[in-house]
């Protein structure tokens, strides 16, 4: 079903095209971290490393047209608990609506930061969480049904997710930019020799997480005063996946809910949002899910979580600046 319409003059267009391309004067980001985990960890890094973050980042001098970037730190630690998470983020997320998401956690073990492409539906049934709980299959059933077990809830709204959501901001231009920005970092190296084998399992859903061992003659230790910053689709199976796929499901019902909003206004004759610009969406468009997560090392020093901070920082601004460029880009899409 498509409907006619006349050309806008061609001022109008111009106008239109510069309304959308002009940059907004602030960018917001939400930034979490986690509560204590294992014995090792009474008090988590990745929740240290956001309460040094500060509360605005300026544009760069070489930028100086960029937005400044507002960041909404969550005051508390996320408790590292199923149930409490997938009941306390969308709260946040409704209540702060966030331009931009940036999840951290510990990856205990690791000696890097990485920053996580994709998070997966089911499989969270394995460990036990600080509550001593777990999230069963038939709990993401309940909460996120599959294509195959969608259900109607009371207020008729309808929404069936894949296995799989990745983010959908360019993960490998923010990877670009972020080695980049790390690359003044003291004590940073971007991993490149390493990278290839922190990939994600050809296996099912349930499987993920599951540590992919270095190809032969890799490098399996270095010195604590130097580590790495890598990109990887290996995010796992706990609540680091959890918290991921949690946001980016919660964006993905939003973009499914406008999509139905926008097709009942259709089928009722009326135009959506007269007078503004939309963007043309293309066949396989899911919609945004301007979300990311951030895998911390332990911090043992004071050093090392100052080091964490400004990884952090790099990873916030290669974050917002591919997001803009994509923004950007998408403008040249849109029709009256």
């Amino acid at each position: 079903m498509g409907d006619v319409r006349t050309e806008p003059p061609a001022a109008d267009l111009v106008l239109q095209h510069q309304d959308i391309e002009t940059a907004p004067e602030e960018v917001t980001v939400l930034v979490t971290g986690f509560g204590p985990f294992l014995a090792q960890f009474p008090i988590n890094p990745s929740h240290e490393i956001t309460k040094l973050l500060p509360t605005t980042l300026l544009p760069d001098p070489s930028e100086p047209t960029n937005p400044r970037i507002r960041l909404i730190i969550h005051p508390s630690p996320l408790p590292v608990a199923y149930h409490p998470t997938a009941t306390i983020v969308p709260t946040i997320l409704s209540a702060r609506t966030p331009d931009l998401v940036l999840h951290l956690g510990l990856a205990a073990g690791r000696n890097y930061f990485a920053l996580e492409r994709s998070s997966v539906r089911i499989g969270y049934g394995r460990n036990k969480d600080v509550l001593g709980q777990r999230w069963t299959d038939v709990d993401s059933d309940r909460q996120w049904p599959s294509h195959l077990k969608a259900f109607t809830e009371g207020d008729g709204k309808l929404c069936s997710y894949p296995d799989r959501l990745a983010t959908s901001l360019p993960f490998e231009d923010i990877w670009r930019r972020w080695r980049s920005l790390c690359a003044d970092i003291e004590g940073v190296g971007d991993g490149t020799s390493s990278a290839t084998y922190v990939t994600t399992i050809s296996t099912p859903p349930h499987q993920t997480g599951v540590p992919i061992p270095p190809p032969a003659g890799a490098a399996t230790s270095r010195p604590w005063n130097r580590v790495e910053v890598r990109p990887s689709d290996d995010v796992g199976s706990f609540l680091c996946g959890f918290i991921y796929w949690t946001t980016l499901a919660w964006f993905w019902a939003l973009h499914q809910q406008k999509q139905k909003e926008d097709k009942e206004r259709e089928y009722a004759g009326l135009q959506p949002e007269p007078q503004q610009p939309r963007r043309l969406a293309a066949p396989e468009d899911d919609g945004e899910r301007p979300v990311l997560f951030l895998h911390v090392p332990g911090c043992p020093e004071e050093r090392d979580l100052q080091r964490g901070k400004e990884i952090t920082v790099a990873a916030i601004r290669a974050m917002v600046a591919s997001w803009l460029g994509q923004k950007r880009r998408r403008a040249n899409d849109f029709v009256v």
